[in-house]
Formats: C-alpha cells, sequence, structure tokens
C-alpha cells in the first residue's frame, strides 16, 4: 500500500493541506496544530479595479470551484467573503481608500496570496475637491467641483455657514447653485464628504472678486474692454498711475460689461480693472494695451433687398454712424461687432462709419435696391 502523502500548499485552487480537504492521519495520531499565516507564494490571481462610484472595489479571483475565499484588510480583518461557485469569480467589497493592502485567504488554511492594493488614482476621503470654476447665472451663483464620485460636496462662506450641497455624480462632477447675494470678500470654501469622512476645504474664487477682463480690440485712440463679474458692483478702470479713467459703457447685462477706454498713442498703456461693492475691492485685473496699432478700418455694410435692414460689421465695442436715406443716426455694436440698421428707403444709398472714442473710420458706401 501506497503511504499517504501530504499535498502542497503552494497554490489557490490547486493544492491544499490534507486537513483542509477533510481527511486525516491515523486515528491515533495527535491533532495537528493550526498552522501560522504564512504569505506565500501569489497564491492566486487577482486583479483589482474601482467601481463608478470610487469607494467600492472588484477583484476577479481564480481559485477552485466551492472554495471558502475571504478579503483581509492591512489590520488582517476580514472585510468580504464568498464561495467560489466558479474557477473565476468576481467579488465587489468596500474600500475606502485606495491605500492600504489587502489580502485573499482560502478560509481556515493558511494560504494566503500576495498583499495588493487597489489603484492609486481613487480620490480619497481626505482629499480636497477641486474648484473648476465659479460663474454665475440669473440670481445664483454656480461653483463647479470635481470630487470623488458619489461623494456629498459643500460650499461653506468664511463662517463654517453651509451656502449649498449636493452629491457628486458618477464622474465625480457636480455643479452647487448659491444665493448671489452670498457676496463676500473672502473665498468659498468647499468640502467633499464620503462616508463619515470630511476632507479639508478647498479655497473657491470669492464672489467680490473679477471672473475675466480682456481686450476685445485695441485701436489708436481708444480700446474695447470686456469685464465679466460674479456678483453685481461696480466696474472701474485706472491707468498705471492709479488715475480712474473715463471707461464709457457701451453695454451691460448686469454680470458683463463692455467699456471703451482712451489710450495714449504711441506708449503701451496698462489697466487696472477693479470691481467695488459695500464689502471692499477685488484683486485687480491687469491688462495691458500695445501702443502700436493699426488706424481703424472702415466697416462694412450688406443689404439683402429693398425690405431688408442692413447689417453693419465691425470691430467690437464700435459705434456706427449711418448717414443717408433722410436719416443721421448712431448705432451702437455688441462685442462681436455687428448691428442692424433697419429704417432703410429704398433706393437710398447709406455712408457708414465707424467709431472707437475719438477715433473715427474711413466711409463705407452701401445702397438698397430700389424694389
Amino acid at each position: 500500500m501506497f503511504p499517504r502523502k501530504t499535498l502542497a500548499t503552494v497554490c489557490l485552487g490547486t493544492a491544499l493541506t490534507a486537513a483542509a480537504f477533510g481527511t486525516s492521519a491515523a486515528a491515533t495520531a495527535a491533532p495537528a496544530p493550526t498552522p501560522a499565516r504564512a504569505s506565500t507564494a501569489p497564491a492566486t490571481d487577482v486583479t483589482t479595479t474601482p467601481t463608478i462610484d470610487g469607494t467600492r472595489a472588484v477583484i476577479t479571483i481564480t481559485g477552485q470551484k466551492g472554495q471558502k475565499i475571504v478579503i483581509r484588510d492591512a489590520g488582517q480583518r476580514a472585510i468580504a467573503g464568498t464561495t467560489l461557485t466558479a474557477p473565476t469569480t468576481t467579488l465587489t467589497f468596500t474600500a475606502p481608500t485606495s491605500k492600504p493592502a489587502y489580502t485573499v485567504d482560502i478560509d481556515g488554511t493558511p494560504q494566503t496570496s500576495a498583499a495588493f492594493t487597489l489603484r492609486d488614482d481613487i480620490v480619497t476621503p481626505t482629499d480636497k475637491p477641486t474648484v473648476d470654476d465659479v460663474d454665475t447665472t440669473g440670481t445664483r451663483a454656480i461653483v463647479d467641483v470635481t470630487a470623488a464620485p458619489r461623494a456629498i460636496v459643500k460650499v461653506k462662506n468664511d463662517d463654517g455657514d453651509i451656502l449649498g450641497l449636493r452629491l457628486a455624480d458618477a464622474t465625480g462632477h457636480v455643479s452647487i447653485p448659491i444665493p448671489v447675494a452670498t457676496d463676500t470678500d473672502t473665498p468659498l470654501k468647499v468640502s467633499q464628504t464620503v462616508g463619515a469622512t470630511e476632507s479639508d476645504e478647498a479655497d473657491a474664487a470669492s464672489l467680490i472678486e473679477i471672473k475675466d477682463a480682456s481686450v476685445l480690440y485695441a485701436g489708436r485712440a481708444a480700446a474695447t474692454v470686456k469685464v465679466e463679474l460674479l456678483a453685481l458692483g461696480e466696474v472701474k478702470i485706472f491707468d498705471e498711475d492709479g488715475t480712474e479713467v473715463q471707461a464709457i459703457l457701451l453695454d451691460s447685462n448686469g454680470l458683463r460689461d463692455l467699456y471703451t477706454v482712451p489710450l495714449v498713442a504711441g506708449r503701451t498703456n496698462v489697466f487696472d480693472v477693479v470691481r467695488t461693492n459695500s464689502l471692499g475691492s477685488s484683486k485687480p485685473v491687469r491688462l495691458t494695451v500695445p501702443g502700436d496699432a493699426a488706424a481703424l478700418s472702415a466697416p462694412s455694410a450688406t443689404v439683402a433687398n429693398s425690405t431688408a435692414p442692413l447689417v453693419l460689421r465691425g470691430v467690437p465695442g464700435a459705434r456706427f454712424h449711418v448717414v443717408g436715406g433722410g436719416r443721421d443716426v448712431h448705432v451702437g455694436s455688441l462685442e462681436t461687432g455687428t448691428a442692424v440698421f433697419a429704417d432703410t428707403t429704398p433706393g437710398a444709398t447709406y455712408a457708414v462709419t465707424q467709431e472707437i472714442g475719438t477715433e473715427v473710420s474711413p466711409s463705407f458706401s452701401v445702397t438698397v435696391p430700389a424694389t
């Protein structure tokens, strides 16, 4: 008779001790002590991927059907388990962070896999969220945030009052509305909560700050400046000597203003744009305008038929001067540099110029069809 042999304990799903299979040595033999846990060569094929909520992981386990599998964290706590119903089985478990190492064991045996960690790019609860943008629409400010998927994201003021709270979507994006009346000269605070843990706070722009300021057109005598605000307030523009310039408001929708500012010919002009209210002033936004711009060119004007309006095209912020058909009028353009003059007379010829500050362009002539 062949002697009884003990199977080697080397690979999950291929070899277990005889005791693990329920066999025993001779009846007179003393029970063997429970083997100490040992980390062997990798005992299982384990692949890890995070699910869409970022706090749960899915692993694929390859073993033998019927084996009872236990997943343990770095502290050897059992956090999930299953019985393999097929040689390859997937198991989902809660993984609150990507940092600790996990192992996969065969329950009741000393066999354990090599330690593994989850993907490092899972956002952990202690990470600050990322504030992507602060914008304003209607009576609300919108704070756009990237956080951990399904995290609870809060926007607070400097006193810790919650101004807005929303759940991030499966990609981690969330837009949180807060009242425009929440005007403050300190940054808004944004945090995320995953499980019971709230992250440190990230700073978002204070609503007193200017969202953007840019030069749309620079001529020889004046420039067109566009200013976008996060909340209502007064805009002031200063030259590099700190003197407020005579900015002319061309167009406004309350949070987006269009101005012309005078230029000093032959030099680079520097401006600081500031928004003020009862709480104070925003940080200045500096604009630099070259002083060697070309002369203002003539606009263009087109008309489709005898009953159609003149469509005027020029530089952003220009005023069109239309003369003809018994009319002498000025028509303001928007930031696109276009405008419409509807009061035309069939057969009449119109001379059109455009103006920026004190600079006037050459004239462009257009005739409306008679019929």
